[in-house]
């Protein structure tokens, strides 16, 4: 959303956001103005794993928030002026942008939020099954739904779409920053290093990341003879300079993972949709290890698997012998040559590009106004 924006502004559009938390700190730091909008989210627990007791306990919460949400969205949008509003899949901003007529577009993956596949529980079949069609009735209000991902049969995040009548989608590719590849002196000393090279990604909420980090950690440790590591905490207050091991490196927050990413030989991940896009753009097998109990990206990593691009493992069998095995498995055939494939067919499309031109009207518009809610 972030490489969106700067686009719009290079073409003389003025641009807002919208966000909460941690992610609106992100927006904030790269120099936009930003709304500050409730956090509605799913309840995590101890081993980072999605919660569904929790969530359906707190559900009245949530659905309070998104009540608040809708009424600031609605005041957001009329101060702004906005002409287009552009939706990183926020429901309420949905309904507020075509409540007050304004033109929008809606991004996102998941149009399926259904419980994991490891509950039984009817409660929690009910309640997901109630928010899909909830939710879904209010993303097609949108004038477009484009979901950034590759067109079947490589849909990545496949087993989160409906396959019901929705009028109004189009699979834009996949998108990703292209500013996250800019190179620096420990980039390049992790690129020659001769060991072989991993690239440990932690990514998603902070309940999720401790235990990712915590085994990245052990298996860097452990394997530092042959292997040389590059962990990326996920934490965006984190420290940008990265700590030197023998093993390699640790950083809190990586600006640029596109250039470790170019340069390992695997990359150790959660399964969230925009890292396996990054990873299968620069044609790099992946061992995915999605936040337990998390639908979509269970979904996202069987999917992966399937084409021959990654190897999906639950966090419990995680260590460092099934490090080993993975890695070695996913540096030959025919895992080389499939991740090669599917990049090859992502580099037909340019997601930026075709977001930007709708929201412009497919013409040069200086003035416009666009509001952009990042979730």
């Amino acid at each position: 959303m972030l490489e969106i924006a700067e686009k719009l502004v290079q073409d003389g559009n003025a641009v807002k956001f919208s966000s909460s938390g941690e992610v609106a700190d992100f927006i904030e730091a790269r120099g936009y103005e930003c709304n500050r909008l409730p956090l509605v989210d799913v309840k995590y627990v101890g081993d980072g794993g999605v919660s569904l007791r929790a969530s359906m306990a707190g559900s009245p919460q949530v659905l309070a928030r998104t009540y608040r949400q809708l009424y600031l969205e609605l005041g957001n949008m009329k101060r702004f002026g906005a002409d287009v509003v552009l939706s990183d899949s926020s429901a309420s901003t949905v309904f507020a942008a075509r409540s007050l007529k304004i033109r929008v577009y809606t991004i996102l993956n998941q149009l399926n939020l259904a419980a994991p596949n490891s509950s039984r529980r009817v409660g929690a079949t009910i309640l997901s099954g109630g928010m899909t069609a909830t939710l879904s009735k209010i993303w097609e209000l949108s004038d477009e739904i484009l979901i950034p991902d590759l067109p079947p049969p490589y849909t990545i995040s496949e087993s989160s779409l409906l396959s019901g009548p929705y009028r109004n989608i189009r699979y834009v590719g996949f998108l990703h920053g292209s500013e996250l590849t800019r190179r620096d002196s420990t980039s390049e000393a992790f690129a020659s290093d001769p060991r072989l090279k991993i690239f440990w990604q932690v990514s998603g909420p902070p309940q999720t990341r401790a235990s990712m980090v915590k085994a990245g950690a052990a298996a860097a440790k452990a394997l530092a003879g042959s292997y040389v590591f590059a962990v990326a905490e996920g934490n965006p207050a984190g420290t940008r300079s990265p700590e030197a091991y023998k093993w390699g490196w640790r950083f809190g927050w990586c600006d640029s993972p596109q250039a470790y990413l170019e340069a390992c030989d695997v990359l150790v991940s959660r399964a969230g949709h925009g890292t396996i896009a990054r990873a299968i753009a620069a044609s790099k097998p992946s061992l995915l290890v999605p936040i337990p109990n998390q639908t979509e990206q269970a979904g996202n990593a069987s999917k992966a698997a399937k084409l021959g691009v990654a190897i999906a493992i639950a966090q419990e069998r995680l260590g460092v012998e099934s490090l080993r095995i993975a890695v070695d498995a996913l540096r030959r055939e025919p895992y080389l040559s499939r991740v090669k494939g599917v990049g090859r067919i992502a580099a037909r499309f340019d997601a930026a590009k075709t977001i930007v031109d709708l929201v412009e009207g497919k013409e040069t518009a200086p003035g416009r106004s666009t509001q952009v809610s990042a979730s």
